[in-house]
């Protein structure tokens, strides 16, 4: 027991310091106008969900509710869905932190619209300690807090509300904050955005996952073959018996290829529960190799990634995982 209590320290140590290097690294690139916001159509419903879910943990260990809004804007938009996130988490992870009784609520709004051009105001309310109003002035500059003692007591280098400005401005728009100490606060940003071309997919949930691979699925073969023509005649025949296949010219191509598969799987499962943006990227580049040795659970955890529920993704992925990788 005081091993893995030790392991767990040295775990959260671990990835406190990884959160703030990452928070370096964007507030520099953003910095040196090196950030590119990428336009993609995605569910709004998506984000703000997943949002919450990233902080139900934290939140109902403090006893906390959650609650989510985003009924007054369009659903289907188009945009930097993954920056959106990232903002309105910055906004959300410091409410829990700095809350401790009552209500977290995530709100978006449509302030007004153009046409297909809309802008939104992302908004994260809690009933924590409050901001007096002399900090609020420098609170979103970076390395600053309201409190030098919040650092010693809550951790974090103060970087997360300079992100979330800047890169509420690269979107067009800004943030800032309305807070009364004792009553609580209300972070905001705002962002231009468009409505979402074509019809909008329907995104599972999490519960909706786990019964869809709950179903028995077909499984996925690595194949192994070095004639070009005896390899073909493979792949008809397994393709035509509905299964998903993995082609290797040699036995050592093939061995090469499972432990590949083997180290992505264990570093997206990393990324997933970190929540880490660079889940999608690594996903996108494999996403042959996980259709592959995942089968049905490799469609899935796309899928899920794709429309930004993380927690989905790791259950469609550790569900696969489990099955040895669906690979015969």
């Amino acid at each position: 027991p005081a091993q893995a209590e030790r392991l767990d320290k040295i775990d959260g140590a671990g990835r406190h310091l990884l959160s703030i290097i990452n928070d370096v690294l964007d507030l520099s690139k953003i910095e040196s106008n090196k950030l590119v916001l990428e336009e993609n159509d995605f569910p709004l419903a998506a984000v703000l969900d997943h949002v919450g879910s990233l902080i139900a943990a934290a939140a109902t260990a403090k006893g906390l509710a959650v609650e989510v809004d985003g009924d007054a804007v369009p659903l289907w938009l188009r945009g930097d869905a993954t920056r959106l996130r990232q903002a309105l988490l910055n906004y959300a992870g410091n409410a829990v932190k700095f809350t401790e009784r009552g209500t977290i609520a995530l709100r978006a709004v449509l302030l007004d619209e153009s046409g297909d051009s809309l802008r939104v105001r992302f908004e994260v309310q809690d009933t924590g300690i409050g901001i007096p109003p002399e900090p609020l002035v420098r609170l979103f500059k970076a390395f600053e807090q309201a409190d030098a003692s919040a650092t010693r007591r809550y951790g974090g280098m103060g970087l997360e509300l300079a992100i979330t400005q800047r890169l509420a401005r690269l979107m067009d728009g800004d943030a800032g904050v309305e807070s009364e100490p004792g009553r609580g606060s209300t972070f905001w940003f705002t962002a231009r955005l468009r409505r979402g071309r074509g019809v909008p997919p329907v995104v599972p949930t999490v519960g909706a996952a786990e019964a869809e691979l709950g179903a028995p699925s077909a499984p996925a073969c690595l194949l192994a073959e070095d004639n070009p023509v005896n390899r073909e005649v493979a792949l008809e025949l397994l393709h035509a018996a509905n299964l998903g296949v993995d082609a290797a010219e040699t036995g050592r191509d093939a061995a090469a290829d499972a432990t590949r598969l083997a180290a992505v799987l264990e570093r997206l499962e990393s990324l997933l529960e970190a929540a880490d943006i660079a889940a999608g990227d690594l996903a996108r580049a494999e996403a042959s190799l996980l259709r592959a040795g995942l089968g049905a659970a490799g469609d899935a955890v796309l899928r899920q990634i794709a429309a930004f529920d993380y927690e989905a993704a790791l259950t469609a992925l550790r569900a696969g995982r489990a099955r040895g990788t669906g690979r015969d």
